[in-house]
């Protein structure tokens, strides 16, 4: 059975397992464990293999422009219900985790059978740990995947790249792909589909990479990157994995995809706006 290599404390040297919160010697913190997993040579190997593999006919130029807009104007964008938004900003809530949320009693359990799926695909990929990811979509604008709400919410990057995962497309789809291809759910998941923020250029050239044409601009590229489906299973995106919680503090951009009509929800978005104005969070009402 394939096994990760070591990681190793920056404080004491000693040896760790790849999904350690810290060092068994000394207690220093090692960081956050997605990460972690996914720098290992195992799958920065795997992902450097196959995406010389995907663009090794195609012509570099064009990849490049592709993967330096990416690089440039690529955000994570959550969305969720003004409900979600509201209990965030105005009540001082957290974006938690489905596992965490339902831990805490924040989120309703959902039935048995995609409960049962969540938590088997989550631990599939990251044991453990996979309950403690926050998931975001990667886009060039400030739209995300409206079947989870009608608010985009787009996250600073500087308060989450150091905890940032990315996978090729949604991972519960992503799940049924290497499964049916012969994935084994004692083994590590194959290389090449997921990465750290640094091989996200990467990840978007191996995806799209052959559909890039001269003279896409960016509003092209946006469109290529994130698709918005008739159902929640058409939906294809480059899907981010951030570790822990987030919140009002990492938020840098909202924007309202429709116009609040309830009295309540019109009263609320006052006090909401008002406390993201001094977030220095800026609001979009479309």
């Amino acid at each position: 059975m394939m096994k990760l290599s070591k990681l190793i404390c920056p404080e004491c040297q000693a040896e760790n397992e790849r999904n350690a919160d810290a060092c068994r010697e000394c207690g220093h913190s090692l960081g956050f464990v997605n990460v972690n997993l996914l720098s290992d040579p195992y799958f920065q190997e795997g992902l450097e293999e196959r995406y010389h593999a995907a663009i090794a006919n195609l012509p570099g130029t064009e990849v490049q422009r592709f993967a330096e807009i990416i690089d440039r104007e690529g955000q994570a964008v959550i969305n969720m219900s003004f409900e979600v938004l509201r209990l965030l900003v105005n009540e001082n809530e957290d974006y938690l985790s489905y596992q965490r949320g339902v831990e805490q009693g924040k989120i309703v359990k959902r039935t048995f059978q995609h409960d049962r799926f969540q938590c088997i695909v989550e631990s599939a990929f990251y044991g453990f740990d996979g309950r403690n990811l926050v998931y975001a979509a990667l886009s060039l604008d400030d739209n995300g995947v409206s079947a989870y709400g009608d608010v985009s919410v787009v996250l600073r990057k500087k308060n989450i790249e150091k905890r940032t995962t990315f996978f090729e497309r949604d991972t519960f789809l992503l799940f049924d792909d290497l499964t049916e291809k012969g994935w084994k759910l004692k083994d590590i998941i194959p290389a090449g589909h997921c990465g750290t923020w640094r091989e996200r250029t990467k990840i978007a050239a191996i995806k799209h990479g052959d559909q890039v044409k001269a003279g896409h601009q960016t509003a092209d590229f946006a469109a290529m990157i994130l698709k918005n489906g008739d159902e929640r299973t058409d939906d294809e995106f480059i899907e981010l994995h951030i570790f822990n919680k987030v919140g009002p503090t990492n938020f840098e951009r909202i924007t309202f995809q429709k116009k609040l009509t309830r009295p309540f929800d019109q009263i609320q978005f006052k006090i909401l706006k008002s406390k993201l104005s001094s977030l220095q969070v800026e609001v979009i009402e479309v």
